[in-house]
């Protein structure tokens, strides 16, 4: 032990009240449970890891690039990260130290334990134990287990001091809460949205302040179209910034800010670039500053940096595979959107999303018949709020190819849906559809019917009534056009 500590005392990593440098590698083995009770079998690991990327010290070897060399190892990227796997992974990586952490019960005590490893021999050189005597200690003990391994690691005690913040803070109290955000993590990692949204949903329940996982439900319901439930945990975000990590922080504000809701772009690149800034490895950030770049037309930034997230974080290449293809869709390189789209589609088989651009890219190219054939294979698996926009798609295709009545039909079935669920924002651009097939057919009366009925039920953001001013302008009624410009 003692030749153990020196070696490391001269690496720089294990000396009492070091200096704020950052540290060589460090790879954190999957906390282990002997207790037999299921609700720390993810969450003390995902705690682990949370609590400690708050240094800036401890420099951890990063997740995807454990999945990189487990691959290479020919075992599954869902393969536990036991001790031994993490020696291994540290051997083939140069990594000199390892950390594995346990929990066990003694008792009425719940022991929590830590290990710091020197990988080269294998030898346990620096051993903590923290012991609680009830459940709802646990975090509060993990927080003083983390302080510790982060002093032996050599970070100085103000620099602990100044960085940490208890797990219930930046996370939530309860940890069925945080085991069930921990499985979500897992679902979305593998393309499976529905099954991250079932846990998250369930974790918010537990904790309705956990910012993590209201951030994952709004992005994920996103994900699967549900744009309603997405605005709805969006809108909770912002007020609950303050309980994620810093560094968490600025990932979810590039989100928040970002296309998919704000539309505040200098905001969004102003954290999108801190956060590469920061982790210049991180293949979110990297990822997010690549989707930033396609919507202010930078493409030959989003192409570059979407392969620089590809190649440094293999867990989310199925987005930038889907933004690499939209970004060659915008410089007019359908082919070259096509083929990413489906690559994407391989990796999320069950993310629909995919299947419109992928049928929107054939109407682009003239292929009407693929168009079709994948609108109407989608409606066969479709849940209601998908079918509404499905007959959306189908009745202005149809519309486009003259087959009025077949458009006609779909923007009936897409109102008599609407109606079903309660969604008259939806219901108005079916309206406004009528209205605009009535008016080429010079039905003037029922075209106005049908566009004062699309007025009605517009509501915010008031696509419709912009689509319904030009309509009454083409009509030659420029006092009305006038006057929904005004409401605009």
């Amino acid at each position: 032990m003692l030749r153990g500590l020196a070696e490391l005392f001269l690496l720089g990593l294990l000396f009492p009240g070091g200096s704020g440098i950052k540290s060589d590698l460090v790879i954190i083995a999957d906390f282990a449970n002997f207790t037999g009770e299921s609700v720390f079998d993810n969450s003390l690991s995902n705690g682990l890891q949370i609590s400690l990327r708050q240094s800036d010290f401890v420099n951890i070897f990063p997740g995807y690039k454990i999945n990189q060399v487990l691959r290479r190892m020919e075992l599954q990227e869902d393969q536990k990260l036991d001790k031994n796997t993490a020696l291994a992974v540290a051997r083939r990586e140069n990594i000199p130290i390892a950390i594995s952490a346990s929990i066990n019960q003694l008792g009425s005590l719940y022991i929590l334990t830590s290990n710091i490893i020197e990988v080269a021999s294998g030898e346990i050189i620096k051993q903590q134990q923290v012991s609680v005597k009830k459940i709802e200690e646990i975090l509060p003990g993990m927080d003083e287990l983390v302080k510790m391994i982060r002093k032996d690691l050599g970070e100085s005690s103000r620099l602990i001091n100044r960085t940490s913040r208890p797990l219930a803070e930046v996370t939530t109290a309860s940890l069925e809460a945080l085991e069930l955000y921990t499985q979500g993590i897992e679902f979305e990692k593998l393309g499976k949205y529905s099954e991250a949204i079932e846990v998250d949903e369930k974790a918010v329940a537990l904790d309705s302040t956990f910012a993590m996982a209201i951030s994952s439900l709004s992005y994920n319901y996103k994900k699967v179209g549900d744009h309603q439930k997405a605005i709805y945990y969006h809108n909770k975000i912002l007020p609950l910034i303050d309980k994620v990590t810093v560094k968490e922080r600025n990932s979810i504000l590039t989100m928040y800010y970002g296309p998919n809701f704000e539309r505040d772009y200098d905001k969004a690149f102003y954290y999108a670039k801190k956060q590469i800034e920061e982790h210049p490895d991180d293949g979110v950030a990297l990822a997010n500053l690549a989707h930033l770049a396609m919507f202010a037309g930078e493409y030959a930034t989003a192409l570059e940096y979407n392969q620089k997230a590809i190649a440094v974080d293999s867990i989310y290449i199925g987005t930038c595979y889907n933004n690499t293809a939209f970004t060659y869709g915008l410089m007019g390189k359908p082919d070259e959107a096509l083929r990413y789209f489906h690559e994407s589609k391989k990796i999320r088989p069950d993310y629909m999303e995919i299947d419109y651009y992928i049928a929107q890219v054939h109407w682009i190219k003239g292929e009407l018949d693929s168009t079709e054939r994948i609108l109407l294979s989608l409606m066969t698996r479709a849940d209601n709020s998908n079918r509404i926009r499905i007959h959306s798609y189908l009745c202005a295709f149809y519309y486009y190819r003259g087959m009025i009545e077949r458009a006609k039909n779909h923007a009936q079935l897409g109102i008599e849906l609407c109606r079903l669920e309660e969604k008259p924002a939806e219901e108005a651009y079916f309206q406004y559809l009528l209205s605009e097939i009535y008016r080429c057919r010079r039905e003037m009366n029922l075209s106005s019917s049908y566009a004062k009925k699309a007025i009605e039920r517009s509501k915010i953001p008031y696509w419709e009534i912009s689509l319904l001013g030009i309509t009454f302008a083409k009509a030659g009624k420029q006092d009305i056009a006038e006057k929904l410009l005004e409401r605009l």
